[in-house]
């Protein structure tokens, strides 16, 4: 069985793509039971505090679904990029804190891949 660790930092977002019956480590060591089927997931940094969560999809769709319009167009560009091609993929979004109509919110700003450094 295959095993991924997703350690995304406080400030970002680890979506990935996840070939079916792969298990998820997830920071604090909780696991994800794999699934028979392909699965998209969102998974949040510590310091990100507006109540996000764990998220799965069973298509690269959802992960651009529900975001606040500040945000969406990186979360649909990372959608489109977790939806090409298949196999394991995993990028993070990330976060900057920024003024948003005089209060201090974070806004995904970028997609970081793997290879980058934070």
């Amino acid at each position: 069985m295959k095993v991924l660790e997703l350690s995304p930092a406080p400030h970002e977002v680890a979506a990935a793509r996840l070939p079916a019956c792969m298990t998820v480590v997830l920071p604090g060591g909780t696991r994800l039971r794999p699934d028979e089927m392909d699965q998209w997931i969102a998974v949040p940094g510590t310091a990100l505090g507006w109540g996000a969560s764990v998220c799965a999809w069973y298509g690269p769709r959802g992960v651009a679904l529900n975001h606040h319009k500040r945000d969406r167009a990186v979360w649909q560009q990372a959608a489109r990029m977790l939806g090409r091609g298949d196999g394991l993929l995993v990028l993070y979004v990330v976060h900057e804190q920024r003024d948003w109509h005089g209060k201090t919110v974070w806004v995904a700003v970028r997609i970081r891949s793997e290879e980058e450094d934070e």
